[in-house]
């Protein structure tokens, strides 16, 4: 394989493992573990130089967070792990929280977001070489510009393009979330910004969409908001909505979405329930769609928990590199 050519974006210190930090939440790190493993023997995927997760630091923040939402980072940064991880409740006690069982600072977690945001600014400069790149990580879509949320800290999708932008790599992009979650951070921040736009097919129910006051920044609208009920069929809408969507720009941002399985363990995305098979359905008609149209396309991992989830990285990865790798062997 050529070296110019990276199909795979993939740094293992980035992984969280959670408990060391007293937090119960089930993100396991196998789900990054097991597709990588699988595709470094099937494929020869090497893990990413090391140095490349910290090429840009804090100083790109701006790029797509408000100046106060950066000062607390610098200044108050477990506050902001908290409330990333939305790890206390309105009434003051913990919510999946125990920090009498950390071992390790919830500092910490600021470099690993910084690592998952160069990642991502990888995978987008892979994909504009390449056609496609994976970065095994990343996909913070909750993250607005004033602050974190829903496990996501920064948004490295918007600093991904705008840093692009910034950088004349390309001048328009857009972001396909498929979460079972909508993308309310990515939606938030790029509002009125005519150069990214924004679809995100997921739940027409739930979180983040369960708040009473509809003014919550959770339903600023996406270019394309797509919402599904579990009885809807989710591929036929999908592929509905987005020819009509019709992406046509420089780059595109995938959100590969897993917690819409129906193995995936966390409740609240339990309003989406696809087989295995539909997963890769839907993961196959958007790689496919892309490419047709010269889209290069930059995946990125987004949700997915519990013991089963890898088995949706793994079955779409193993797809699309044998389409990709094996064209650039020498």
């Amino acid at each position: 394989m050529s070296e110019k050519k990276k199909f795979v974006i993939y740094n293992p210190l980035s992984l969280h493992y959670y408990s060391d930090y007293g937090i119960g939440i089930p993100m396991l790190n196998e789900r990054v573990e097991k597709p990588f493993a699988h595709i470094q023997d099937k494929f020869q995927i090497e893990a990413t130089e090391e140095k490349l997760f910290s090429r840009y630091g804090k100083e790109i923040l701006p790029l797509a967070h408000d100046p106060d939402y950066c000062e607390r980072v610098e200044k108050h940064p477990e506050q902001v792990v908290m409330d990333t991880y939305e790890l206390v409740k309105k009434d003051g006690s913990y919510n999946r929280y125990e920090p009498s069982q950390a071992i390790k600072p919830l500092g910490d977690f600021i470099q690993k977001a910084l690592g998952h945001v160069n990642g991502t600014i990888l995978a987008c400069e892979n994909a504009l070489e390449n056609g496609f790149c994976y970065h095994l990580g990343g996909g913070m879509h909750h993250a607005m510009s004033f602050k974190p949320g829903g496990f996501c800290m920064f948004n490295d999708m918007v600093l991904a393009i705008r840093l692009l932008q910034r950088e004349g790599k390309i001048k328009r992009a857009v972001i396909i979330d498929m979460d079972a979650h909508k993308g309310d951070g990515t939606a938030q921040i790029v509002a009125g910004d005519s150069t990214i736009r924004a679809f995100s097919i997921h739940m027409k129910e739930g979180w983040p969409l369960d708040n009473e006051d509809h003014s919550d920044p959770s339903f600023t609208p996406s270019d394309r908001d797509v919402g599904v009920l579990r009885e809807d069929n989710y591929l036929e809408i999908f592929a509905r909505e987005i020819h009509d969507f019709n992406p046509c720009e420089d780059l595109a941002i995938v959100v590969h979405g897993a917690d819409v399985y129906e193995k995936d363990e966390l409740e609240s995305a339990n309003l989406i329930q696809l087989s295995k098979e539909e997963v890769l359905k839907r993961d196959q008609f958007i790689y496919h769609y892309l490419k047709e149209r010269n889209i290069p396309q930059a995946w990125v991992m987004a949700g997915g928990y519990g013991r089963y989830v890898h088995e949706v990285f793994t079955q779409f990865l193993d797809y699309a590199l044998e389409k990709e790798v094996p064209s650039t062997r020498d």
